[in-house]
């Protein structure tokens, strides 16, 4: 009884050296289920980054139309609003001509 146990120790460390052997010749061998697992996980990590740039560019040119949007309407609204303030400084400088021109016909002596 005490003679078997040592070959069963000596059996168990020679299948494990076999298998870290074979373990060491199937890693590097591209038809073995782990090796196309981690083939799908870097294709899938892979596709997964080039949506996220084609994301960020897609965020990119809306935030810039964006802006050129809020800035052509600034813009827009900038000139509207000037050309609104030149209109009603002239339509008042008129009113007040007039009235000046009112109060001089008003003030002259009767003939």
């Amino acid at each position: 009884m005490g003679g078997s146990a040592p070959l069963e120790t000596n059996e168990q460390r020679r299948r494990a050296e076999l298998k870290r052997l074979s373990n060491e010749r199937v890693k590097n061998w591209p038809n073995t289920l782990e090796a196309l697992r981690k083939k799908k996980e870097s294709f899938l990590k892979e596709r997964e980054e080039t949506e996220e740039l084609r994301r960020q560019e897609q965020d990119r040119e809306v935030l810039l139309l964006h802006t050129f949007a809020v800035t052509s309407e600034l813009l827009f609204y900038t000139s509207f609003a000037a050309s609104f303030r030149k209109q009603k400084f002239e339509r008042i400088s008129e009113w007040k001509r007039f009235e000046k021109q009112m109060i001089c016909y008003m003030s002259r002596p009767i003939k």
